[in-house]
């Protein structure tokens, strides 16, 4: 009985007209197997009809119908949608259309194909994300940026340097966070040229974890940034890395107005400020910030030459005597 209304069903359709096939088309929502039919007429002459064809397989809720929309759709809305809905699916299957649908004439369209791809991590997607960073859109580069970043792929780490050039806000955010995520060198380096003060520290925290004395030099210039969370991130870092380069740089940083950099410096100059460090850090014991004070002990007993230890009693004797 089923195949049967299908039949007729299909057969009105072919056979009646244009003011009547909007009655048999919602007839379709009911029956799965109308699904062959709806792509066949998806691309119908008549606006209703293919709307109607629309409806039948957004009901459907399948990949595939996702995917027939994506493709044949003439209506902007139907494309968007589909695309939008392909975001949760996370298949494979919609890896290819949404390749292509990163060249689709609206852009809405292009952005959900870009989240959908970020969506399902699939590799083949990464060289068309790339392309599609020159996309004219601000809205969909920034899209695309985001959704490079979740890949972690080093192909994107150029591209993504470029982007943080753009003339939109937001698409260079997007581009220094992408390359955050990636986490090489190089595109770490690149963030600390971002306008974002935010995405500038947190490189400065990652280039710390890498271990790379590549990362040295541009920390000690990170030193100087206008920003004091930026400067107190790459002393920390000048810190961890352990190269006796950033000694200088360092002990300069020890008269920084900022409390926090002058308090990281001090620290890092504990790790490898040798004997050279213990007149700079005597120096700051008399600094008004209790915190700069308090590291620069610590940093003097973890040198421990005589010389440090001198200084903290004599340092200490007179804090009791106040």
């Amino acid at each position: 009985l089923m195949a049967f209304t299908t039949f007729a069903v299909r057969l009105n359709l072919l056979t009646a007209g244009e003011d009547n096939r909007w009655h048999f088309a919602h007839l379709l929502l009911r029956n799965y197997f109308a699904f062959r039919y709806a792509v066949l007429r998806i691309r119908d002459t008549s606006a209703e009809i293919r709307k109607r064809m629309a409806d039948v397989l957004f009901k459907l809720g399948t990949v595939e119908s996702l995917i027939t929309i994506l493709r044949n759709a003439v209506e902007e809305s139907s494309r968007k949608k589909a695309a939008e809905e392909l975001i949760a699916s996370r298949d494979k299957r919609a890896v290819e259309p949404l390749i292509v649908a990163l060249d689709d004439p609206i852009p809405s369209v292009r952005s959900h194909a870009a989240r959908a791809l970020e969506g399902i991590g699939d590799k083949r997607a990464v060289e068309p994300l790339i392309v599609a960073l020159d996309d004219p859109i601000p809205s969909v580069r920034s899209h695309v940026a985001r959704a490079l970043g979740m890949f972690r792929d080093k192909r994107a780490v150029k591209p993504l340097i470029v982007a943080l050039h753009d003339i939109n806000e937001r698409v260079r955010e997007e581009a220094a966070w992408a390359l955050i995520r990636i986490g090489t060198l190089n595109a770490l380096i690149a963030v600390l040229r971002s306008a974002d003060e935010r995405e500038r520290f947190r490189a400065t925290e990652l280039l710390g974890e890498l271990e790379d004395s590549c990362a040295v030099e541009p920390l000690i210039t990170a030193l100087c940034d206008q920003s004091p969370s930026v400067r107190s991130g790459a002393a920390k870092a000048l810190g961890a890395l352990g190269d006796e380069r950033a000694i200088e740089p360092l002990i300069a940083a020890l008269r920084d107005t900022n409390d926090q950099v002058c308090g990281h410096a001090a620290r890092a100059l504990g790790a490898l400020g040798g004997a050279r460090a213990v007149e700079p850090l005597s120096a700051a014991l008399h600094r008004e910030g209790w915190w700069v004070r308090e590291n620069a002990v610590r940093a003097l007993l973890q040198i421990g030459t005589p010389e440090a230890h001198a200084t903290v009693e004599a340092y200490r004797r007179a804090q009791n005597e106040q």
